[in-house]
């Protein structure tokens, strides 16, 4: 989306000595991306066999995509970030969430000192689509069909976790086009999100095939002794 009116959108960020980032955004030309202007592609929607949704656009056009998806029954995945939650009726139209924790409790109310097994209950009784919490170098937390199921982080160095959420949902979706099951796909963005968060920054960080297929041999075979 390009309009003289609107800057590019910007993002400042900051690494600290844990890894852990901070952003800072100004939104810029992303906030004016409007039903009308995804209209005008609506060929690239058509074509997809995933539709990968944020909310670093209007909630309106997250919405139009999500909808005009359902009908052609397209799988849509909804990171829910950042976490505002103006309209939760995007949540009819979507089929997999994959917040990170602190969005999932904004998403869910949630208390703010819960562990992981007390909110898979929880949330194991109140979700009806798929869920994917992502907890960091804690790993993730599926909830399905009534079940929750909890999946360890693989230990590894982190130097700087900026994009590792993005990475993740990036692996994952690209395992569901794939028509790989979600237990595959979860292992399969977990080691994606594992190996960048290894390396610095975020676009030179991300690992392809071959890295993320390496790591998870040479983790399973650790695994058998």
């Amino acid at each position: 989306f390009s309009d003289s009116k609107y800057p590019s959108g910007i993002a400042m960020i900051t690494v600290d000595h844990k890894a852990e980032n901070c952003i800072t955004v100004a939104p810029g030309a992303n906030m004016n991306l409007t039903p009308t202007d995804l209209a005008k592609a609506r060929s690239a929607i058509d074509e997809a066999d995933i539709i990968l949704l944020q909310l670093e656009i209007p909630m309106e056009t997250v919405e139009y995509v999500a909808k005009v998806a359902k009908k052609q029954n397209k799988k849509v995945i909804l990171n829910p970030a950042p976490a505002i939650y103006d309209d939760q009726n995007i949540l009819e139209s979507v089929d997999i969430l994959t917040p990170n924790l602190e969005e999932a409790k904004k998403l869910y109310c949630l208390p703010y000192h819960i562990n992981i097994d007390d909110m898979g209950k929880y949330l194991a009784k109140k979700v009806r689509n798929i869920l994917i919490i992502t907890l960091g170098d804690k790993g993730c937390l599926l909830v399905k069909d009534k079940k929750y199921k909890y999946y360890p982080a693989f230990k590894v160095k982190a130097l700087d976790t900026t994009g590792a959420g993005d990475i993740f949902n990036a692996a994952f979706a690209t395992m569901i086009a794939k028509e790989n099951s979600i237990d595959e796909a979860i292992r399969y963005a977990m080691a994606a999100a594992a190996l960048s968060v290894t390396k610095p920054y975020v676009i030179n960080s991300i690992p392809n095939n071959d890295e993320i297929c390496k790591f998870l041999k040479l983790y399973n075979l650790k695994q058998k002794y």
